[in-house]
């Protein structure tokens, strides 16, 4: 229209309300708009199919589920087990995946906490795992109750060196710790194929402070990576020098600069 023209427009009010040209559906069906200025009798018709609005929620997966099914977009509910300074591991008792949420994760949920977690899965390390896009919704609190680790001695860690697909398991580990620096390897006597690898650690000061003695390893195995060497990545739960006395991460709250500022 141009000027002071005024389009007027004709439709099934069973279907329709109208107001300053802004159309809202009132039932579901097929309806006619026709649409022509006022004073001229040239009409344009067009034909519109109104559908019933989707109300449905999005549908929450068990882990399980999840990781069996192709990578896609997906929604769990669970309870964080082992945290890292990437992100966390959840786990719903059907199974356990690595959420990972890069340099956005801020440490202000911890073990125990409960959460609801919607984004796209991809593999990575053998394992499937939440990607950068995901949310997290804290939904409570709790505590959690780490079950007995799995001894891995030098051969049973070269046997991850063959691994084809890998799972979250709860391991312990002894070797001496080389710092490199943000990379925290564990060399374990005995094997030749893999080296431990402690993945984003929260407590880089403590273990600094181990650099070069033999240390126990308690945590989650998250998945193979590497090419000619592999690295067994271990997202830690505690870790003691060999004789010494535990310590056990505490996640850390950061600022938003030294989020921005993170390597």
């Amino acid at each position: 229209a141009k000027g002071n023209e005024k389009v007027v427009y004709e439709y099934d009010n069973e279907y329709l309300s109208c107001e300053n040209n802004t159309f809202t559906a009132l039932k579901e069906g097929e309806v006619v708009i026709r649409a022509f200025l006022e004073g001229t009798s040239e009409k344009i018709e067009i034909k519109v199919t109104i559908s019933p609005k989707d109300t449905s929620k999005p549908e929450v997966k068990t882990i399980a589920e999840v990781l069996n099914s192709e990578d896609g977009s997906y929604i769990v509910e669970g309870t964080i087990i082992a945290t890292y300074a990437r992100g966390f591991l959840i786990d719903d008792t059907t199974g356990k995946i690595l959420v990972f949420l890069g340099q956005e994760f801020d440490g202000s949920i911890k073990v125990g906490d409960t959460v609801k977690v919607q984004g796209s899965t991809s593999l990575y390390g053998l394992m499937k795992q939440f990607g950068l896009d995901t949310t997290v919704e804290k939904t409570g609190e709790g505590a959690v109750d780490q079950p007995t680790a799995t001894e891995i001695d030098g051969a049973k860690l070269d046997e991850f060196a063959d691994l084809t697909e890998a799972q979250v398991q709860y391991v312990k580990m002894t070797g001496k710790l080389t710092v490199s620096g943000n990379y925290f390897n564990l060399e374990v006597s005995g094997a030749s194929k893999v080296t431990g690898s402690i993945t984003y650690p929260q407590d880089q000061e403590a273990l600094n402070a181990l650099a070069g003695k033999n240390i126990e390893v308690t945590g989650y195995f998250i998945g193979v990576t590497g090419s000619s060497k592999k690295y067994a990545n271990i997202m830690v739960t505690e870790f003691k020098e060999v004789g010494g006395s535990v310590v056990e991460p505490e996640p850390e709250v950061k600022t938003i600069a030294e989020i921005l500022a993170a390597d």
